[in-house]
């Protein structure tokens, strides 16, 4: 595997997280949460990218190639998943809130990804699966006043894990990716919930749009 290649698609997934995360003419403040989900699992991907070219081990290269592939597919998805007329209206009226662009808080560790990839599919989308139904179970509207992006971005997410992994060879561990970071990015969506961890990403969906 060609080291310039993956530095290559590292800098064109940070370049798209960077897009996602700055969007003009309305608050910004969702956006950028979720790209700090996506910039927190490319770091982490970073960092086996590193090992993988001082070790030569092409197992770990192969693995970074999977995520910088679903990472680069995400953020359409993520972009798609703020972008329904209703989320647009939300965040154009919130457009005068203060921005505090507060990231995720919680941590992805190499060790991570590669204990998530070690398992088989069907355990990753057990996994998957598992929090979609926690979330199924939650009745938005009790939690926000505007549940439209928090919902809209959890079945973005919930069609793309669906959608995406039927057709590719063995040893590509772009599956994996997509496996990963819908695991990860529904957990974000349940983190919302928690006013204390997200004061001002939760704000916006306290909002209310006529």
């Amino acid at each position: 595997m060609n080291p310039e290649r993956l530095k290559e698609g590292e800098r064109k997934v940070h370049k798209e997280i960077s897009e996602l995360a700055n969007v003009s003419r309305r608050d910004s403040e969702l956006n950028y949460y979720f790209a700090s989900v996506l910039e927190e699992v490319l770091e982490a991907v970073s960092k086996i990218e590193q090992d993988a070219e001082h070790s030569s081990n092409r197992r770990e290269a192969k693995i970074v190639e999977g995520f910088e592939r679903g990472l680069d597919q995400v953020t359409q998805v993520i972009d798609e998943g703020l972008s329904t007329k209703r989320t647009v209206d939300l965040l154009t009226a919130c457009n005068d809130l203060d921005e505090r662009h507060r990231g995720w808080q919680r941590d992805i560790s190499p060790n991570q990804i590669l204990s998530f990839v070690d398992q088989d599919s069907g355990a990753q989308r057990g996994e998957v699966s598992d929090k979609l139904k926690e979330l199924n179970s939650v009745n938005f509207l009790n939690v926000f006043n505007e549940p439209e992006p928090a919902e809209s971005v959890c079945e973005s997410v919930r069609v793309w894990v669906r959608d995406t992994g039927a057709d590719f060879d063995d040893g590509d561990y772009c599956p994996d990716a997509v496996n990963f970071l819908g695991l990860v990015l529904l957990q974000s969506v349940e983190d919302l919930m928690d006013e204390d961890k997200q004061p001002y990403a939760n704000r916006r969906l306290q909002q209310s749009v006529y």
